[in-house]
């Protein structure tokens, strides 16, 4: 049941004569088999020390070039290639599940990789200093893509390629189908990212999932009940609350029954939002300080109150300055309490056909309102 061997386990057990490593490890750190039967020459192969399935070294010295780590490996060891300069480019092979800490770092001369659809983990610094690395291709989909655990920030290559390539196509828009997550730093800085589209099986999406996206300016968001944990300020809490200044449209699918808190807290240039009819539930201060939000439509046919114990600041719309007109769908049966309060700025509301019940405080201070129609 060992899944990790630490730092210098076994170094200079000289007499050991043979090792069975288990197929279950996920981590073996630096130094763990220095001076022992592992590193026999018979297990070098041009320069990479192998061992079972594992690739535990390589001799900075030997390694350079297009490097193709060979078939079969299962793991890559902490600090494998550390500061390996001369290599230019790495295919790694299917089957490859795991690249342990600090395995690439400093390997400046790095210009594209190649990962295999079977990578689960890659851990601290693996590819952090990797300065010349310009292309990242995953042999994979973008539902594989978001569900590798990446344990900081250059875990990730593309925090120094600033790109994602699926199958050699780069990725613009990625949209997420059958995946139930999206882990933390999946699209840190990918610049190339344009659209993205959270599917409705989507249960937990990491509130560093898309930082530093500096080029992302549409949102579809079809998750049925994702959520998210909350930030020590809690308007923080959108995966997307870094971006909130240059997201340009945010819309929302037809499956959607909650809205988690803050999502699009101080998205400042998008224009409308329309709630979708099946929603039961929306978070606190979900669409507060859109200062440009002008049109509202809500088609949540029963969505649950608002507590009117909540300071006005958690209500969905306060301080959306822009907002001019309220549009309420022929479906809507029960208008929660609370909802459009303090929404000062709207002249028009337009209520549907089918609404039976309107909670306390609704239009609570609702003062430019001339028409209700």
């Amino acid at each position: 049941n060992v899944k990790v061997i630490g730092s210098k386990a076994f170094a200079n057990c000289l007499g050991l004569t043979t090792i069975s490593l288990p197929d279950n490890l996920t981590s073996i750190s630096n130094n763990s088999f220095y001076g022992t039967c592992v590193e026999d020459e018979s297990n070098w192969d041009n320069g990479i020390l192998y061992y079972d399935d594992y690739l535990i070294n390589a001799d900075d010295d030997i390694v350079s070039g297009d490097l193709e780590i060979k078939e079969g490996t299962h793991l890559i060891a902490s600090n494998a290639f550390f500061y390996c300069e001369n290599i230019t480019s790495i295919t790694f092979p299917e089957g490859l599940k795991y690249i342990n800490s600090d395995a690439f770092y400093g390997c400046k001369s790095i210009s594209t990789i190649t990962l295999p659809s079977s990578i689960v983990t890659i851990d601290e610094d693996a590819f952090a200093a990797c300065s010349a690395l310009t292309k990242v291709n995953y042999l994979g989909s973008v539902d594989r893509w978001v569900d590798i655990n990446f344990l900081n920030q250059t875990s990730n290559p593309i925090y120094n390629s600033h790109n994602l390539y699926i199958n050699n196509e780069l990725v613009t828009s990625a949209k997420i189908v059958e995946s139930d997550s999206i882990k933390q730093y999946v699209f840190y800085g990918c610049n190339s990212l344009k659209s993205v589209e959270v599917g409705k099986n989507v249960e937990f999406v990491s509130p560093v999932s898309f930082l530093n996206c500096y080029n992302l300016d549409t949102v579809i968001w079809n998750a049925k009940k994702a959520t998210y944990p909350n930030a020590y300020n809690y308007n923080e809490s959108s995966p997307f609350y870094y971006l909130k200044d240059q997201i340009k449209s945010f819309k929302f699918g037809t499956d959607v029954e909650y809205i988690p808190k803050a999502l699009c807290y101080g998205m400042s240039q998008i224009t409308e939002i329309i709630v979708p009819e099946l929603v039961k539930s929306i978070d606190s201060e979900v669409f507060n300080n859109c200062a440009n939000l002008a049109y509202v439509e809500w088609n949540a046919k029963n969505c649950e109150d608002y507590s009117t114990e909540y300071k006005i600041m958690r209500k969905p719309f306060y301080e959306c300055p822009s907002i001019n007109e309220i549009k309420i769908g022929n479906n809507v049966e029960h208008l929660p309490a609370g909802c459009f309060y303090g929404v000062s700025s709207a002249s028009m509301a337009t209520i549907g056909k089918g609404l039976k019940s309107v909670g306390d405080d609704c239009f609570y201070d609702c003062t430019g309102l001339e028409k209700v129609n």
